[in-house]
């Protein structure tokens, strides 16, 4: 939903019970302009946008066309007091769903287009896309309006959505303003810029993302374009943090793990380890073991037992490596006095069966069937003190993996649309509408506004989703002067649950004994996203 106070303009809501008129709600989208019939050198667009207050003709806005000052008195959604209506037939400030109105500081005679500093226009240019944003075409139904008081006047409205002067409205309106003034400047005023080729690669970006669709790759940094554009560096931010999180999750695995050849169950450990699935020692609260330790810089000589030869090779080998053994898994003991040389350097001799001082001597005094070198080393792996061969680390052992503490997602556009009418339906409602004047305490000047038990119209498909009255409310009457500022909504007339937090009115409502508070349609809005 578009801005309801045009951003970075001066606001002055009138006073009293007159906040705007409900629209009619046909549809069309309506802006009508019209002159204040004074000298711009003499009022300021403050200073008219008080004497029209104060006189009950409020309209939308009050432009200064030589300052460029702008004043929104009313929101955009709904109707003024600028133009008559004559009993009978249709109302002309309630037409349509949108209708707004402007009073321009000048004179109908002297057309303010033709005197409009550039000032003046950057504020007009930022109005038509406002408007623009509320779906008011930049045309001009009943043509160009008349310069002069004699007309003649093509009085259509109220007829198909568009830019209207005064002059072109019937229903009782006899004015000719705002004079000959220059439509299609009117019209073209933007302030968008010309397309820029970085603006275009970057809404094209967007389209993969899926922020933008096609038809909105314009080349214009626009409000949806940056809108998309914030949307997308958050994500980017997000998932940078993540990155992060789990880089650092890498760095504390143990470096025996880099120089251990893994098999796919012990990756997938470590792989969880690193997501953050599986406790540290440090974390777990255990001391550091010697596996978290850094590796050594010293060289030490292999431990694997000594290699006879290729037929013999020790059966804790891998198959293929049986009969040619790679060079690290043969270590060679050191030849001792007595010790017969072998056949090849570095190589153990084959040792001589039948030959009682070559045969092995189990421990208890007895033979023993296999192979002993000279040094007294089994070279199955185990020496005379039985010595266990090297043990490569285990496979980590298998643990429940555990998600990080945060793990958020949002709710669906259709799912926040039921949960909205299911918590407020269209029909057996029993909300009430509160009021406060320091948002944290109801007031007692003021009793609660029911809502309906049909007063709540369905949640929109949107995001956020929107659940609004659907019909006009209207309050009891004040008991005492009170200013409301903040409202919320409760389960029950007088105490009950209270099911929203206290929330801000876009500007606080001062009530004389006996006054009322008017809520428009769609003005009561619950959202979920």
């Amino acid at each position: 939903m578009p801005e309801l106070w045009m951003p970075g303009v001066t606001r002055l809501p009138p006073h009293g019970p007159r906040k705007g008129l409900t629209m009619d709600g046909t549809g069309e989208r309506y802006f009508t302009w019209h002159t204040f019939e004074a000298d711009p050198l003499h009022l300021s667009a403050l200073a008219g946008a008080q004497a029209l207050n104060a006189a009950g003709t409020t309209p939308t806005f009050c432009l200064h066309p030589l300052t460029g000052d702008l004043v929104q008195m009313l929101s955009a959604d709904v109707g003024c007091y600028t133009l008559a209506n004559a009993p009978g037939g249709r109302e002309t400030n309630r037409a349509g769903t949108i209708h707004m109105q402007v009073e321009v500081i000048g004179e109908a005679a002297h057309p303010f287009t033709d005197t409009m500093t550039a000032a003046g226009w950057a504020t007009l240019a930022r109005l038509m896309d406002f408007l623009t944003s509320w779906g008011i075409p930049r045309t001009w139904p009943a043509g160009q309006p008349a310069a002069t008081a004699a007309g003649p006047h093509n009085r259509i409205g109220p007829g198909p959505s568009g830019l209207y002067g005064h002059s072109q409205w019937g229903e009782g309106n006899t004015h000719w303003d705002p004079g000959g003034i220059d439509i299609r400047r009117i019209s073209a005023a933007t302030t968008a810029a010309d397309p820029d080729p970085k603006v275009f690669a970057r809404q094209r970006e967007l389209v993969k993302a899926g922020l933008l669709t096609p038809a909105d790759v314009d080349g214009i940094d626009g409000p949806q374009t940056q809108a998309a554009w914030r949307r997308y560096m958050a994500t980017l931010d997000d998932i940078s943090s993540q990155l992060a999180r789990l880089i650092d999750r890498v760095d504390t695995i143990p470096w025996q793990v880099w120089s251990f050849p893994l098999k796919d169950k012990d990756a997938s450990f470590w792989v969880r380890f690193a997501a953050g699935g599986i406790k540290t020692e440090a974390e777990a609260g255990r001391s550091p073991s010697s596996s978290t330790r850094p590796p050594s810089t010293r060289w030490e000589p292999p431990r694997d037992p000594p290699q006879a030869d290729p037929e013999e090779a020790p059966h804790h080998l891998p198959r293929r490596h049986r009969r040619h053994p790679p060079p690290h898994r043969v270590r060679h003991p050191r030849r001792r006095a007595g010790t017969p040389v072998g056949r090849a350097r570095g190589r153990v001799p084959r040792p001589r069966h039948g030959d009682p001082a070559h045969r092995p001597v189990h421990p208890d005094g007895g033979a023993r069937e296999g192979v002993r070198g000279a040094a007294g080393r089994d070279l199955r792996g185990r020496d005379d003190r039985g010595q266990q061969e090297r043990r490569h680390l285990p496979p980590p052992a298998r643990r429940r993996a555990r998600l990080p503490r945060r793990n958020l997602m949002g709710l669906t556009i259709t799912e926040s649309q039921a949960t909205l009418d299911a918590r407020f339906p269209t029909t057996g409602a029993t909300d009430y509408i509160a009021y406060s004047a320091n948002g944290t305490s109801e007031s007692a000047s003021l009793a609660r506004t029911a809502i309906g038990a049909t007063g709540w119209a369905a949640a929109t498909a949107a995001d956020p989703s929107v659940k609004a009255n659907s019909g006009v409310l209207l309050s009891a009457a004040a008991s005492g002067a009170v200013t409301v500022s903040h409202f919320a909504l409760y389960s029950a007339s007088t105490a009950g649950t209270q099911r929203t937090d206290w929330q801000a009115l876009a500007a606080s409502r001062t009530l004389a004994t006996g006054d009322k508070v008017e809520w428009a349609v769609g003005a009561c809005q619950v959202t979920l996203t």
